[in-house]
């Protein structure tokens, strides 16, 4: 008759149950301090990967995305319009990706559409037939990421809504100058998007405030 073999935990095995207790027991203490770094990290891969997207539409089309005049051929889309005092207005193919970053009165504009097109052409993910706002992605913070052409001080800019004052400082500090009013990558803690469409003629002069969420732009053109 056999019977089983039984044994306690070796040596070995308790000093790696301590070690990994000691790392649950580290990451829960300094967790608040670990979460801004870690988003900040996340959300500038995003940043770049959304402007190697536009750059390689670019390259490959020959127009910015949202700008392309044979896109409505090429994706089998409905053209990029704008309405400007109850005209429709078309700007595609003049070398920029036109429109303010929330304008429901134009909600096939080139700022939204594209989207449409870096989707359509596999860049991006994601439903390449939505339109108006509600085509721009979600970033982590909840927010949206999107096209305008100007703001802050800027043009020709990507934005991201909804950004906490650390990790929009962190972000700053590694895309650019740290500065919130200065460079290429600039930030408010202003929110309007009926009145002023969230755009802005210059970011906040004060520095980032950490009790504050921001809308952070800068060049969606590498």
């Amino acid at each position: 008759m056999s019977h089983a073999r039984q044994r306690g935990f070796g040596g070995l095995e308790i000093a790696i149950v301590v070690l990994l207790l000691g790392v649950i027991i580290v990451l829960t203490l300094k967790g608040t301090n670990l979460i801004a770094p870690m988003r900040a990290f996340v959300t500038v891969q995003q940043i770049n990967q959304y402007k190697s997207a536009v750059a390689h539409y670019q390259s490959e089309f020959g127009s910015l995305p949202g700008d392309d005049a044979a896109a409505p051929r090429r994706w089998k889309r409905d053209p990029a319009l704008f309405t400007f005092n109850g005209a429709i207005v078309s700007m595609a193919g003049d070398g920029l990706i036109n429109g303010l970053y929330d304008d429901a009165s134009s909600a096939s504009g080139e700022q939204y559409m594209a989207w449409s097109d870096l989707r359509a052409a596999t860049l991006v993910d994601g439903d390449p037939h939505l339109v108006g706002p509600s085509a721009r992605p979600e970033n982590i913070y909840g927010g949206t990421v999107g096209f305008a052409e100007r703001n802050l001080g800027l043009e020709h800019v990507l934005c991201l809504t909804d950004v906490p004052g650390a990790d929009a400082g962190l972000i700053d500090k590694r895309l650019d100058d740290a500065v919130i009013s200065t460079g290429s990558f600039r930030a408010t803690s202003q929110w309007d998007p009926v009145g002023a469409k969230n755009t802005f003629s210059q970011p906040d002069a004060a520095p980032y405030d950490t009790g504050k969420t921001y809308l952070i732009c800068f060049p969606a053109a590498l």
